[in-house]
């Protein structure tokens, strides 16, 4: 697994194929900027594992590791914690 250091974080984007209604959406849907926090840096203190979060349209460096995309980007990056 990739660890972030410093104020970074790792977030999985949710990505959602459907609506409630269950209509497939597609690639020109603008989706919603949400994630899973997969893992936290060091200086990290709101966030943590696990939490999902509500994060800006354009924020983030995406990455892929294992096949898997993920986003790398700082704390303050984040708009919400979703509980």
């Amino acid at each position: 697994m990739v660890k972030p250091i410093s104020k970074n974080i790792i977030v999985e984007p949710i990505v959602k194929e459907t609506t409630e209604g269950g209509i497939i959406l597609g690639d020109a849907q603008e989706k919603k900027p949400m994630g899973t926090v997969i893992a936290a840096g060091n200086e990290v203190t709101l966030i943590k594992s696990g939490d999902v979060v509500l994060f800006g349209k354009y924020d983030g460096t995406p990455f892929e590791f294992n096949g898997t995309k993920f986003l790398i980007m700082q704390e303050e990056a984040v708009l919400a914690i979703i509980e």
